[in-house]
C-alpha cells in the first residue's frame, strides 16, 4: 500500500491545484490542511498489517534492482532534452489557468491531470524551467514501476515481479515518457494502482481497497481515456470476490462507484457542457478511431521498433506468449488468471483490433505484456531447470546478454544525449546490423521524449519588445521558450530562428532570411537578425506571466465588431516595414469554426477602385480558422504594397473560401469592416 500511497500523493497534488483554480488558495495552504487531514484520516485510509506487510524487507529489497536499471536509463542527461511539442500546450494551458483562465482546462483534450500538475508545481515554486517541470512526471514514472512489482508479486511471486518490471524498465516507450510533461506516467500508475488495489480487495475484502481502486482509476481516467483500457481487469479483480461468495457485495461498490463517479463528475460534466465536446469527439472517432477496423500492423511494428530493438519486441512477444501457456498450467483461480490476460489484451486489442491511428498509445499494453513475458522465463527457466541445470544456466546467460543487448539500445537511443538519434537517425542511429529494423525511415509524427535540443533555452535572455519573430519549429515550442512574444509567418520578421531538422518544421518562404545576419544560437539553430535585434544568450525560469501576457489594448486600435456568431475582430495597429505597411488584425475567437475562412485587408482608392489588397488564410496561410480555439485572440499579420502619396481606405473582413460568401458585419451590405483611411 506504500506504493499506492505514492500514487495518492500525486492525486493529491493535483487535488489541492485544481483547488487553487477554484478558490485561489495558494497550494502551500492546501499543504497544511491535507497534512491536517491525513493524520486524521490515516487509521481509516490503512492498517496497520498493510503498512507491516509493505514494510517487509523480503519483498521489497529484490526491487531495488529493476529501480537501479530504471534510474540508470531515465537520469543520465534527464535535462537535455527541450521542450516538445504537446509539452509545450500543457505548459502554456497551465500558466493560463494560474491567471485565471480556467476555460482553458475544458479545451484540453487529454484530460486536465498533466496541466495540474504542471500547475502545482509552478504555484509551489514560483519559477520553473524545462527540468523542474518533469521531475513529478519521473517521479510517477519510477512509482508505476513499483506497482508493477507489488501487482505481478502478489499474483505469480517475486521471480516473475523482478523480471516483468526490468523488462518494463527498459520498454522505450515507459523510458520516453518519463522524460515528458504528458501524461502516459500518470496513466500507467493510476491503471497499475487501480488493479494492486482491487487485488487487494480480492484478498481481504476491505472497502478502503475498493475505494483506492475507484479513485486510482478515476484519477486515470482524468489523465486520458487511455486508463479506461486497465477497467476490464479491475472489473474482474473485483467480481472475483463476489464470485467465489456468490453475492456481491454492494455497499463496498456503491462507495467505490459513488466516489469515482464524484471525482470524474468533477471535470467530465463541465466538459460536457463546455465548447470543446463535439469538437473533440468528432477528432477522437474520425481522426484517432476512424473507419477503418483497426490500426496497421506494419504501422505498430515499426512504431515499436523505433522505440525498442527488434530483438526487444521479438524476445518480449516470444516470452509473453510462454506466459500464457504457463497461465494454462497453473493452479489458480481463473479469474486471477483472466485479469492477468486482460491487463494486456484489453489495450493490446483496442489499439490493435480499433484504433486506426494508435501511433504511442501502444504504450498501454506493455505493462501486462511484462507480466506476462516474467511468467514465461519463470516458467521456461523451471523447466529447463528439471532437465539440466547446465541447460538452465546457459539459459540465464542467455536471457542477461540479450537484455543488456536491448538495454544498450535504449542507452544510445535516449540516454547518450549529444547523439540525438531521433534528429540524426541517418547519422548517429544504433548500429544497423546488431540493430537491425523491417523499414528503412522511422515513424514522423507523434514521437515524443527523445534528446532534441535546437538552441531554445539559449534565447531567454533576449529583450523580444517591439520585435516580431519567426521560425520552422512549431509554435507549440517557441510559445514557451519565447514568452508568446509577437510572432509572423510572414516575410515581415525582424528575427528568423531556423532549427535543424524539425520534426514537425513549418515551412517558410526563403526569402524571409534575405538581408539578415546569422549567428548561431545553440547547437542545432541559427539566428537570421536585422539590425534591430540583439541577441542576449542565457537560459531563465520562467513565471505564468512570461507565458501568457495580454494584449496591450492601448497600442492597437480597438474595433471589437462581430462577425457572424463565431469572431469578432478586436482591432487592429499598423506597423511600418520600410517599402511595406503590415495591417495586423485581432481576431477574438468565440466558438469553434468548422470551415477554413480567408482573412482580407482591402485597400480601397478614391474612386472606390481596388488598389491592392492581402487574402490569405491566417497567418499568411499557416494557422487556419479551424485551428482556432475559443476564447483565444488570434494575431492575423497582412504585409501590404500601398500606393505612394495616395490617400486609400483600407477595410478588412473574412470569407468562406469555397463559396466566396463573406461573414457578415451588422449594418454593412459589403459585409466588410472599416479600419482607417491612409496616406503612405
Amino acid at each position: 500500500m506504500l506504493t499506492c500511497a505514492g500514487g495518492l500523493a500525486i492525486l493529491l497534488t493535483l487535488i489541492l491545484a485544481n483547488s487553487f483554480v477554484a478558490f485561489k488558495v495558494p497550494v502551500w495552504a492546501w499543504l497544511l490542511l491535507l497534512g491536517a487531514t491525513a493524520w486524521f484520516l490515516k487509521d481509516w485510509l490503512f492498517t496497520k498489517d498493510q503498512f507491516e506487510e509493505d514494510l517487509k524487507s523480503s519483498r521489497w529489497v529484490w526491487f531495488l534492482l529493476p529501480l537501479v536499471i530504471a534510474l540508470a536509463v531515465r537520469l543520465p542527461w534527464f535535462g537535455y532534452r527541450e521542450i516538445q511539442g504537446d509539452e509545450g500546450v500543457v505548459l502554456v494551458r497551465a500558466a493560463d489557468v494560474l491567471l485565471g483562465d480556467t476555460v482553458e482546462l475544458l479545451l484540453h483534450r487529454k484530460g486536465p491531470m498533466e496541466i495540474l500538475l504542471s500547475m502545482a508545481v509552478w504555484d509551489l515554486l514560483g519559477e520553473i524551467n524545462d527540468l523542474l517541470v518533469r521531475i513529478p512526471f519521473l517521479l510517477a514514472n519510477l512509482v508505476s514501476l513499483a506497482l508493477l512489482y507489488a501487482l505481478s508479486e502478489r499474483w505469480f511471486g517475486r521471480k516473475v515481479a523482478v523480471l516483468a518490471t526490468s523488462l518494463l524498465a527498459i520498454v522505450g516507450f515507459h523510458v520516453a515518457f518519463s522524460r515528458v510533461v504528458q501524461y502516459q506516467s500518470l496513466v500507467m500508475m493510476w491503471g497499475i494502482g487501480s488493479a494492486l488495489a482491487a487485488e487487494r480487495y480480492r484478498v481481504y475484502g476491505r472497502l478502503t481497497d475498493i475505494i483506492l481502486a475507484a479513485i486510482c482509476l478515476g484519477a486515470g481516467l482524468l489523465s486520458h481515456y487511455d486508463a479506461i483500457l486497465y477497467a476490464p481487469a479491475v472489473l474482474v479483480l473485483l467480481s472475483c470476490r463476489w464470485f467465489s461468495k456468490k453475492r456481491i457485495e454492494w455497499n463496498p461498490l456503491l462507495w467505490g462507484m459513488g466516489i469515482g463517479a464524484a471525482m470524474l463528475a468533477l471535470f467530465y460534466i463541465p466538459f460536457v457542457l463546455g465548447p470543446d465536446f463535439q469538437n473533440t469527439l468528432g477528432y477522437l472517432l474520425d481522426e484517432r478511431v476512424g473507419t477503418e477496423s483497426g490500426g496497421s500492423i506494419a504501422d505498430v511494428w515499426q512504431m515499436a521498433t523505433f522505440y525498442n530493438s527488434s530483438w526487444f519486441i521479438v524476445g518480449i512477444a516470444g516470452f509473453g506468449t510462454a506466459g500464457l501457456i504457463a497461465l494454462l498450467k497453473r493452479q489458480q483461480d481463473w479469474m486471477v488468471r483472466l485479469a492477468a490476460v486482460l491487463f494486456f489484451f484489453a489495450p493490446f486489442l483496442f489499439y490493435i483490433g480499433i484504433v486506426s491511428v494508435p501511433r504511442t498509445h501502444i504504450y498501454t499494453f506493455f505493462p501486462g505484456l511484462a507480466v506476462l513475458a516474467g511468467l514465461g522465463l519463470v516458467w521456461i527457466g523451471d523447466l529447463r531447470r528439471e532437465r539440466s541445470m547446465l541447460l538452465y544456466r546457459l539459459g540465464q546467460v542467455g536471457f542477461v546478454a540479450w537484455y543488456l543487448l536491448c538495454a544498450s539500445y535504449i542507452w544510445l537511443l535516449f540516454t547518450w544525449g549529444p547523439g540525438e538519434v531521433q534528429r540524426h537517425w541517418d547519422i548517429h542511429r544504433p548500429n544497423p546490423v546488431l540493430y537491425w529494423t523491417t523499414w528503412d525511415e522511422h515513424p514522423k509524427f507523434g514521437l515524443f521524449g527523445f534528446p532534441y535540443q535546437a538552441g531554445w533555452r539559449q534565447l531567454g535572455q533576449t529583450d523580444m519588445t517591439g520585435l516580431v519573430y519567426a521560425s520552422n519549429e512549431e509554435e507549440e515550442i517557441t510559445n514557451w521558450y519565447m514568452g508568446q512574444a509577437d510572432r509572423t509567418h510572414c516575410d515581415s520578421a525582424d528575427l528568423f530562428l531556423l532549427a535543424e531538422n524539425v520534426q514537425d518544421e513549418i515551412v517558410f518562404n526563403p526569402s524571409i532570411l534575405e538581408n539578415k545576419t546569422s549567428a548561431a544560437v545553440g547547437p542545432n539553430m541559427v539566428a537570421f537578425v536585422n539590425e534591430r535585434v540583439d541577441l542576449v544568450f542565457g537560459a531563465r525560469r520562467f513565471r505564468p506571466e512570461d507565458i501568457r501576457k495580454p494584449i496591450e489594448f492601448d497600442q492597437i486600435t480597438g474595433l471589437d465588431t462581430p462577425l457572424g456568431d463565431r469572431v469578432s475582430l478586436l482591432g487592429y495597429e499598423l506597423i511600418d516595414r520600410g517599402e511595406l505597411v503590415e495591417v495586423v488584425l485581432y481576431w477574438q475567437v468565440h466558438s469553434y469554426i468548422n470551415q477554413n475562412f480567408q482573412a482580407f485587408v482591402h485597400a480601397i482608392d478614391s474612386n472606390g477602385e481596388l488598389a491592392t489588397q492581402f487574402d490569405s488564410a491566417p497567418e499568411c496561410a499557416i494557422n487556419p480558422t479551424t485551428r482556432w480555439e475559443p476564447g483565444t485572440v488570434v494575431r492575423d499579420p497582412h504585409p501590404m504594397l500601398l500606393p505612394s502619396d495616395e490617400r486609400v481606405t483600407l477595410v478588412a473582413g473574412m470569407y468562406d473560401l469555397i463559396s466566396l460568401d463573406r461573414l457578415p458585419v451588422a449594418n454593412e451590405p459589403g459585409n466588410f469592416v472599416f479600419l482607417t483611411e491612409f496616406e503612405k
